[in-house]
């Protein structure tokens, strides 16, 4: 066991090194040396949030959360391994950190990159949440808002229980959304399918969904309704509705 003097002191470079090795053991007090880290500037915070990244604690969503809220300059790549620590970690109590920051940036061209991260990433980690749920439809119901940043919001609408909102958007005929709508229902009937694994057979098209499940039922319809708008698609949207045809069952 190492003791290290309080008056021992680590060049940048070192304590960059330093950092990895504690990224190695993941303890408590290696959490709290990245932690005050943290609070630092330039290669050091930059080193501690690229370990503290991969460590699944609570503290360290809380602390990434905060960070966010402070509306200090990150680097793309800081903000990049924050959001990704917290789509893959984050709870619904941590869906208004996300709000509060999109809504500071989501003007801003040369964030857009890291708002449509974020946005996703409230996506996967809303569950029930009624505010962001809002949140990301007055996103994708806004017409004036930067057309990839909608297309992040469509496709994180995994936790929508009505698909109307999308097919308004497939009748506005933008490929780029009309690409995002079709992920995101080939993701809502693989949810809804999932109810019916136990059930299911080697053919999957003769899966019958029960007569309260009414998302199955309004995809399969909703895919028949565009089928005439497929010719007039990207070969990239092409394969997402036929991603999205397969994923529900469709016999088409």
């Amino acid at each position: 066991k190492l003791e290290i003097s309080k008056n021992f002191t680590l060049t940048a470079y070192e304590r960059v090194a330093f950092h990895k090795i504690l990224g190695l053991f993941r303890s408590e007090s290696g959490q709290k040396v990245l932690f005050r880290d943290l609070k630092k500037e330039g290669v050091l915070r930059a080193s501690a949030i690229d370990v503290l990244k991969n460590f699944g604690t609570p503290e360290v969503t809380d602390a990434f959360v905060e960070i966010l809220k402070s509306s200090a300059l990150l680097t793309r790549e800081e903000f990049l391994n924050i959001v990704d620590h917290i789509e893959k970690n984050g709870k619904e109590q941590h869906c208004d950190g996300l709000i509060e920051f999109i809504s500071h940036y989501i003007d801003k061209t040369d964030y857009l990159e890291q708002i449509c991260k974020a946005v996703f990433a409230l996506g996967q980690i809303s569950g029930g949440n009624r505010t962001a749920a809002d949140y990301i439809t007055n996103i994708i119901k806004n017409t004036e808002m930067f057309e990839k940043l909608r297309s992040s919001a469509i496709e994180t609408a995994i936790s929508m229980d009505d698909i109307s909102l999308l097919e308004s958007v497939l009748r506005e005929n933008n490929d780029r959304l009309n690409y995002a709508v079709y992920r995101a229902l080939a993701s809502l009937a693989d949810r809804e399918m999932i109810k019916y694994e136990d059930n299911m057979s080697d053919d999957l098209f003769t899966v019958m969904p029960g007569q309260d499940d009414r998302m199955l039922l309004d995809i399969r319809v909703l895919l028949g309704k565009m089928s005439p708008m497929f010719d007039s698609y990207s070969r990239e949207t092409k394969a997402a509705y036929i991603m999205a045809m397969i994923m529900c069952g469709h016999r088409e």
